[in-house]
């Protein structure tokens, strides 16, 4: 059956393809740890960050290959604004908001860090959801997105998610909650056609690199992964905000059509 979910459209484009269900959502638990824990629980967390960081860093240096400079100035200037975008979140990794407080949460609450840094998490968030400013209140998706990875890099160490997943397969359109900066510049290098969240919004750093990259895009589309499974086909309208799921066979020439035209 065919359907439409609409969203936050922030990159123009139309993409097909199969849809690959990117880094499903993991709950994250909370549980107590007694004194004695506290030294092995703070070595994980101080672990976790230092994995992160090196993940970070193996994807900055591998722009300038991802994205061969090219001739005229602006491309070279794209190119490494593009990179610039991954520096925020390896600052916010050398921040003692994230560095240190989750420890004294730990500390304090006598809880696992995946919970302190949720706790954290929460609290930061709360703090730039006050913010007037929408380009400053976006900000706290990039807090979100760096709490995420090291929540990743916990979960990894403890053997519940894998350490190098595969990635997405290309020609591929990507649903995830949400993506980094990061995730998104190398989706051009992997060859994905465009990608939807259930999170984020127009003036996200993830959704300039979408724009400037030119990836086809939807954020903001709320339950996505309720109704798209990793059988169906979808089309993403980047000019409409609109996703089509298992479209019929009129739409889908239709929208090759479109693709050809827009390649002239």
């Amino acid at each position: 059956m065919s359907f439409s979910l609409h969203g936050v459209g922030v990159a123009k484009g139309v993409a097909m393809g199969p849809v690959h269900i990117l880094r499903p959502q993991v709950e994250i638990s909370e549980f107590s740890i007694v004194d004695d824990q506290l030294p092995h629980e703070i070595a994980r967390f101080k672990s976790a960050i230092e994995m992160a960081q090196q993940e970070l860093h193996r994807i900055r240096d591998q722009m300038p290959l991802i994205y061969p400079v090219r001739e005229h100035h602006e491309a070279v200037l794209e190119d490494f604004e593009i990179a610039s975008f991954i520096d925020p979140h390896m600052l916010m990794l050398e921040d003692s908001m994230l560095t240190q407080v989750p420890i004294d949460i730990m500390c304090q609450e006598k809880c696992n860090a995946e919970w302190a840094l949720q706790i954290q998490r929460e609290r930061l968030v709360s703090v730039f959801e006050a913010i007037d400013d929408a380009y400053l209140r976006a900000r706290k998706d990039d807090i979100v997105q760096v709490v995420t990875r090291i929540q990743m890099c916990l979960l990894k160490q403890s053997g519940q998610l894998e350490e190098n997943p595969l990635p997405p397969p290309a020609g591929s359109i990507v649903l995830a909650d949400d993506l980094t900066p990061a995730d998104t510049a190398l989706m051009l290098h992997q060859g994905i056609k465009g990608f939807i969240t259930e999170f984020g919004g127009a003036t996200s750093h993830t959704a300039i690199v979408a724009r400037s990259l030119g990836i086809p895009a939807l954020v903001g589309v709320r339950n996505a992964r309720r109704y798209i499974r990793n059988t169906d086909t979808l089309v993403i309208d980047g000019y409409r905000s609109t996703a089509i799921v298992n479209p019929e066979q009129k739409s889908l020439q239709f929208y090759k059509a479109l693709q050809l035209e827009l390649k002239r």
